[in-house]
């Protein structure tokens, strides 16, 4: 899909800023108006949804960090059981021990 917003690839070059020059042309010939800052704000909706999800991921929110929302594979669930399954072992023979 082109155009798509794939998290994995990073940010595409579709995802870029928009271009502002007929708006900014339209105010220089009109001055500011209602309908021109609407299309402002609404070319620009994709930037800020974009720049919100960047900075949810610095402050580490769970929706916006991929790698919180991820389920493990049954082979990974497996490996992490048997780990810590040892872990436990380990620790137990070692306090037993002394």
């Amino acid at each position: 899909m082109a155009g798509s917003a794939d998290k994995a690839a990073g940010r595409l070059k579709t995802m870029d800023y928009p271009n502002y020059a007929a708006e900014m042309d339209a105010i220089r010939k009109e001055g500011i108006t209602v309908e021109i800052l609407q299309r402002i704000i609404r070319r620009h909706q994709g930037c800020a949804q974009h720049m919100k999800s960047l900075y949810g991921r610095y402050r580490t929110e769970t929706e916006d960090v991929p790698i919180f929302n991820r389920i493990p594979s049954s082979r990974t669930r497996r490996q992490l059981i048997r780990m810590a399954a040892w872990k436990f072992t380990k620790l137990r023979a070692k306090s037993i021990t002394g």
